[in-house]
């Protein structure tokens, strides 16, 4: 899970990112989102995590970001391009399956 809004509504914009381990059924914290977002998209590809579009926390902006975590090695984000065009709301999917992936269990 990564960013999204807590507390009572209208609640707060977070940066937070957790890992869910299906193996040893654990919530573990990862490295921070660079800013709080919400409604995001986020999947594995290629050994990276990929955190992109969203909104802001004011609820009204849509955000062109794109940011990765490479997780071999998973210390900080890393800023991508952007989208042409700001979204937020929407569900990712990865369709190119790896061993590497096998153990982690993320969605939007």
């Amino acid at each position: 899970m990564a960013g999204g809004f807590y507390g009572d509504h209208p609640g707060v914009a977070s940066d937070k990112v957790w890992r869910y381990d299906t193996v040893t059924d654990t919530w573990l914290e990862f490295p921070s989102l660079p800013e709080p977002r919400a409604s995001g998209g986020i999947v594995v590809l290629d050994g990276k995590l990929h955190y992109f579009g969203a909104m802001s926390s004011d609820r009204m902006t849509d955000i062109d970001t794109h940011w990765t975590l490479d997780l071999s090695n998973p210390t900080s984000w890393q800023v991508e391009s952007t989208f042409l065009y700001p979204t937020k709301s929407f569900s990712g999917c990865c369709v190119k399956w790896q061993d590497t992936c096998s153990r982690w269990a993320i969605w939007t």
